[in-house]
């Protein structure tokens, strides 16, 4: 550890810069950087394996946890099965029928409508 302060805040004469009484030494950095850079990207992994592995125990345990939630605050029972709301027209067929006709009826005004005429 001596070493590599030794080699960053330089006591070593090299080309950097000088602030107060420690002076930076900015080549040896970036050289330390690249010559270290096998381990950076090992430790990098090891970080991004340990949150993945964390995020599945996680999830992993979500059942756990919900029947676990679910005795201390159990869902909220409601008065039955969801109603269907009641149709006002009496006779449906008709009205989806007469929807249909409409429909029909437009698409095949709009398709009038956008037909490319034919120049003579």
């Amino acid at each position: 550890m001596s070493q590599c302060f030794s080699l960053v805040f330089g006591q070593i004469a090299s080309p950097g810069f000088r602030v107060g009484e420690v002076s930076y030494s900015v080549a040896l950095v970036g050289e330390s950087v690249y010559a270290r850079g096998f381990s950076i990207a090992v430790a990098g992994l090891a970080i991004v394996f340990a949150a993945l592995l964390l995020l599945t125990m996680f999830i992993a345990t979500m059942p756990r946890l919900a029947a676990l939630l679910d005795r201390y605050c159990p869902e909220i029972e409601h008065g039955g099965p969801p109603s269907r709301p009641e149709s006002k027209a009496k006779e449906d067929d008709a009205v989806l029928a007469a929807i249909g006709f409409v429909l029909h009826s437009e698409l095949k005004n709009y398709e009038n409508q956008t037909k490319p005429t034919e120049d003579r």
